[in-house]
């Protein structure tokens, strides 16, 4: 009777081994599980923050002729669809193989539209260009 005891114990205590392992199994999976979830929620609670702040292009550039250049940027300055109000950079490049060697670049901005603009024009030494300087003082 003690070797039927002895087996049956052994027997009950194996059970309990199988048993132990797998529920432990079990609860390594239903873990697992839950980190994806949060790794994945995380994951897209990043690219939601990105699509947020991502901005569409509203960067533009105009060329025109030397002498539309004034009515150009008081167009950019005055229009309520541009309402360019702020001056950033003016600069002229020199290519001398170039008739019209003189490439004027003015960068304007419009803060409330959010709006980039990049206005370019050429010229040489023979045709003065219109100065802008009264429709952005900025341009001294």
């Amino acid at each position: 009777m003690a070797k039927e005891d002895k087996k049956i114990s052994d027997n009950i205590i194996e059970e309990s081994e199988e048993e132990s392992k797998e529920e432990s199994k079990e609860e390594s999976k239903e873990e697992n599980k839950e980190e994806n979830k949060e790794k994945s929620k995380e994951e897209s609670e990043e690219n939601n923050e990105e699509e947020i702040y991502e901005f569409p292009s509203t960067n533009y550039t105009l060329s025109t002729y030397r002498q539309n250049i004034k009515k150009l940027v008081t167009y950019l300055k005055l229009n309520s669809l541009f309402v360019c109000n702020m001056a950033v950079d003016m600069f002229a490049v020199d290519d001398i193989s170039n008739t019209m060697r003189f490439t004027i670049i003015y960068n304007f901005q419009s803060t409330t539209q959010n709006y980039s603009f990049t206005v370019i024009t050429k010229t040489n030494e023979y045709f003065p260009l219109l100065s802008v300087q009264e429709i952005f003082p900025a341009f001294n």
